[in-house]
């Protein structure tokens, strides 16, 4: 009996031992080593629980991580040379949801994440490229729609659309970098139409931008909320069902500073804009100076020269959730293969790849597929 008790002791104290190691592993870049033409690739160390989600804005990289066990949630802002700047970590309450419901951190807009309960899909908070956290669950928002950018001020803006157009109106909150609301007005009262939606939202500058896909018009307003000027894109865009077109989206090119907005029909035809203090106007793809300048937007990536548009091949490079690129061109993206190897393989590790200026172009042939 001794002995069975001196066996299970020395077991148990091999389980603790196991947990201490697993949760002491930090989380860090290490390069790796081998033969990759097109940048650099860096394993990402972390235990096997976590998951990571990759956001890039102002030439900051920020890992959100998350364990699947807990509801804490680690944010690391690095440079460009992949040295910490920073460290945040983050709890989200039990009474988000019920206590046994399993959050999970996802990808929300150009550069932050949302927090969804997996038993419902509900949003239920909001974290911006600055880790504070914006409560949607708690002020009875979980069940809407969102479009949120992070104000110059440290303030957040989140338009908020009801899923049900019948059960209410939709409203833009204006929240303090504590978290807490400032003020809730209908967009229509802010925007001053009737008619007017919020389908899509950037700060650029010193102004806000919003789009309206009911009126097809683009609204430049002041952090107040003060409407500056309106963009009617109806010239442009032909005016047929709303339910044709997506919602549009904003999307910062960081070499050329530029605001531009695309918005595509159903049938696969895309629009492009050049959104500019000063006015909107078609994007001009003969410029040369914007050959090699890339655009993400959702899965693709858009060569803003010549219209191209490639996207990274599953097959070859499987691209996990949250991708950007540097104001010196280069491109990050995370994957699960190790491109270095001869003969790269799903594996259940994370890495970080970044794939240098000169070379997007040739990576993308080799590793994407052009779609149009």
């Amino acid at each position: 009996m001794k002995k069975l008790f001196f066996v299970l002791t020395i077991f148990i104290l091999l389980l603790a031992g196991c947990r201490q190691n697993e949760k002491a592993i930090p989380f860090e870049l290490d390069k790796v080593n081998g033969d990759f033409l097109y940048g650099e690739i860096y394993k990402i160390s972390k235990k096997d629980t976590e998951s990571t989600i990759l956001r890039v804005n102002n030439d900051t990289l920020l890992f959100g991580i998350q364990d699947e066990h807990s509801r804490t949630i680690s944010f690391h802002w690095l440079g460009l040379d992949q040295k910490t700047q920073k460290t945040k970590s983050v709890t989200i309450s039990e009474k988000v949801g019920s206590k046994d419901d399993n959050l999970y951190l996802g990808v929300e807009g150009n550069t932050e994440f949302d927090v969804r309960n997996e038993r419902n899909s509900d949003t239920v908070g909001i974290f911006n490229f600055s880790g504070e956290y914006f409560d949607l669950f708690s002020n009875d928002f979980s069940d809407y729609q969102q479009r949120s950018v992070e104000l110059s001020s440290g303030k957040q803006l989140i338009g908020l659309e009801p899923r049900n157009s019948k059960t209410g109106s939709s409203v833009l909150v204006k929240w303090e970098k504590d978290g807490t609301i400032e003020n809730e007005i209908p967009v229509e009262d802010v925007l001053e139409d009737s008619q007017a939606s919020c389908d899509s939202m950037t700060d650029f500058g010193e102004f806000i931008y919003i789009f309206s896909k009911e009126t097809k018009t683009i609204y430049q307003l002041t952090e107040e909320l003060k409407v500056v000027k309106k963009y009617d894109l109806n010239s442009y865009l032909s005016i047929e069902n709303p339910d044709e077109w997506n919602d549009g989206e904003f999307v910062y090119q960081a070499e050329l500073n530029k605001n531009i907005f695309s918005i595509g029909k159903k049938n696969g035809e895309v629009y492009y804009f050049d959104v500019t203090e000063e006015g909107v106007s078609p994007w001009d793809f003969t410029n040369p100076k914007y050959q090699g300048k890339y655009i993400i937007n959702g899965l693709n990536l858009i060569d803003m020269g010549n219209k191209d548009v490639y996207r990274i091949d599953s097959k070859k490079s499987y691209s996990l959730g949250g991708r950007g690129i540097s104001s010196n061109g280069d491109f990050y993206f995370q994957g699960t293969r190790d491109l270095a190897n001869d003969k790269p393989k799903d594996e259940n590790i994370e890495y970080l790849i970044k794939i240098n200026k000169d070379q997007v172009k040739d990576f993308l042939v080799e590793y994407g597929e052009k779609i149009n």
